[in-house]
């Protein structure tokens, strides 16, 4: 029997890494059960590990919710932690099925592999490129999404439908009906198992261990644009409300998507993307997610964090 259903994303990167590093396994700010280990004589730095080709891995505890993170010298150590989980009754099977499913998909240099670790078997793979270009961010963006809003937003003007000024209920109520429409076309399943207060911690968590102070080009772009997401809430008519959605699909998804796919620290990007994924697969979980939480989170947790580090290092600094 085992204990929980744990959705484990192993997250196949394709780097060199000195055989001299040996086994190591690097662990992030997750809960205390989990610890940093290395094997070899030292441990590589985040730059040494995400090079050309290197193999990281994060779990996601029933899908949703991220417990740790672990990068590994090569793709063999990653699919034997995958094999050693408790329960697992065929190691060999589990090992083998994983270096065929990563073998398959190493020509990419970020690979992501989503582990069932209830069978140890692998439900989905998803590739990353290493460097940003405008091509991959639109792949990124949901392109129907602004094309439907542009569509309206062109209606309006035409006909000058919406331009006249509402109370701000009712823009509330449109922008709850329009991230409502959003966010439930776009995922395969309405609900999850969990529930307001639990989307809530877990995003919060995600947000926290994927926008570490140091990468203060994240920081800056996240305060730079996402005041554009929350303009929607406080616009004076329908069209306005529409003119601002469709912007923070393009600017601000953009722009985020830019600086976040030149992350360096593997176990953020990795972390990113895994839970994204995870959240985008029920609409009720992704429609707070995704349309309510960013502002936030943003502007009343992570400011004042950077604001708070860089104060700190130049008191040290002086």
């Amino acid at each position: 029997m085992k204990a929980d259903f744990v959705v484990t994303v192993a997250i196949v990167f394709a780097t060199k890494v000195s055989s001299d590093h040996g086994a190591c396994n690097t662990t992030s700010n997750f809960p205390s059960s989990f610890e940093t280990d290395c094997a070899g004589s030292s441990c590589p730095s985040q730059s040494e590990i995400l090079g050309d080709r290197s193999w990281g891995m994060v779990d996601l505890h029933e899908g949703k919710r991220l417990r740790r993170s672990q990068a590994f010298a090569n793709p063999r150590e990653l699919c034997e932690s995958i094999g050693s989980l408790p329960g697992d009754d065929d190691e060999a099977n589990t090992i083998n099925d994983c270096m065929d499913r990563i073998r398959d998909a190493s020509s990419h240099p970020v690979t992501c592999v989503v582990l069932d670790s209830s069978n140890e078997k692998t439900s989905n793979i998803f590739s990353l490129e290493r460097y940003p270009t405008v091509k991959r961010i639109a792949k990124r963006l949901y392109l129907k999404r602004i094309v439907f809003i542009a569509l309206i937003i062109s209606i309006m003007t035409y006909f000058r439908v919406g331009t006249r000024q509402i109370k701000a209920q009712n823009i509330l109520v449109l922008n709850v009906v329009v991230a409502v429409l959003c966010a439930y076309s776009d995922a395969p399943h309405w609900f999850s198992h969990m529930d307001m207060k639990n989307i809530l911690k877990e995003s919060f968590v995600a947000f926290r261990e994927v926008h570490p102070v140091e990468n203060t080009s994240v920081a800056v772009a996240h305060f730079a644009t996402y005041w554009i997401h929350a303009s929607a809430w406080f616009a004076k008519t329908p069209r306005q409300v529409m003119i601002w959605l469709v912007l923070t699909e393009i600017v601000v998804g953009g722009v985020n998507e830019w600086v976040h796919h030149e992350e360096w620290n593997t176990e953020v990007r990795c972390m990113r993307v895994a839970f994204i994924d995870g959240m985008k697969q029920n609409g009720y979980d992704n429609y707070f997610r995704e349309f309510w939480l960013g502002p936030f989170f943003v502007y009343f947790y992570l400011l004042p964090k950077v604001i708070g580090h860089w104060v700190r290092a130049m008191v040290v600094g002086a």
